[in-house]
């Protein structure tokens, strides 16, 4: 089951905007798996994970994209599995709790900001 859910990719085809003769194959990740990606990092590195662009992501992903909770559920736990942190993540309450308290995740999360003016909604998170 996991190289379905984690590795399920789309293919969808772009008419050319200048030839209506000419399309493109696009492939892509399901939704699902771009969020699982994510959180399980954000869950498995807990206040070690530098990557402020992650915490962004999940949060305007999960607010603007429909999506499968219980896919979402099963491909995180088929992640964590193959990735062997099952251990690390499955108190993901407490790991959450000190992620909003980490003075590092704040100063990281206001610097983030700082150098992305292009984002207006940014100041509207709150970690």
């Amino acid at each position: 089951m996991y190289q379905f859910v984690i590795l399920l990719h789309h293919l969808r085809f772009y008419m050319n905007f200048f030839d209506a003769e000419v399309w493109h194959k696009l492939w892509g990740y399901n939704i699902e798996t771009v969020m699982i990606e994510k959180v399980e990092t954000i869950l498995s590195r807990g206040i070690f994970n530098t990557r402020p662009r992650d915490y962004y992501d999940i949060y305007i992903l999960a607010t603007t994209q429909n999506y499968d909770i219980k896919l979402f559920k099963e491909a995180l736990s088929a992640t964590a599995k193959h990735r062997e942190s099952n251990e690390k993540i499955k108190d993901a309450d407490t790991i959450i709790k000190l992620l909003s308290i980490s003075k590092d995740l704040q100063n990281m999360w206001l610097k983030y900001q700082k150098n992305r003016l292009m984002l207006p909604i940014l100041h509207m998170i709150k970690l």
